[in-house]
């Protein structure tokens, strides 16, 4: 696990390619590969007081039990983006969920 230390209340986990854009933008950046490198990077960020973590959403399938952990705070908002390979829907998904639980009421 690699990482750049350059951000303020916003952090992006994900593969080396997907982070790649963020660390050139100065966001912090974390580079992980297993479910353990992206457990042991979202514990510290968020004792470290990020209030907005991107996941990208491969790793993120990853770590169900780490989103479900975070999902009932307020921060830090773990909030899963496409990856450097596009989208297959499961950061849709979980913003559809999290509505559905804010407002009681699906909203497509």
């Amino acid at each position: 696990m690699s990482q750049t230390k350059t951000g303020g209340g916003i952090a992006v986990i994900g593969d080396r390619e997907s982070v790649m854009l963020f660390r050139v933008l100065g966001v912090q950046t974390v580079a992980a590969e297993t479910a353990e490198e992206v457990s042991r990077a979202i514990h510290r960020l968020a004792r470290e007081g990020f209030a907005i973590i991107y996941l990208t959403e491969e790793l993120a399938r990853l770590v169900p039990e780490e989103l479900a952990r975070y999902q009932a705070r307020t921060c830090p908002a773990i909030i899963p983006i496409p990856g450097s390979r596009g989208s297959d829907g499961f950061g849709r998904e979980q913003i559809q969920s999290n509505i559905y639980k804010a407002v009681g009421m699906d909203l497509q």
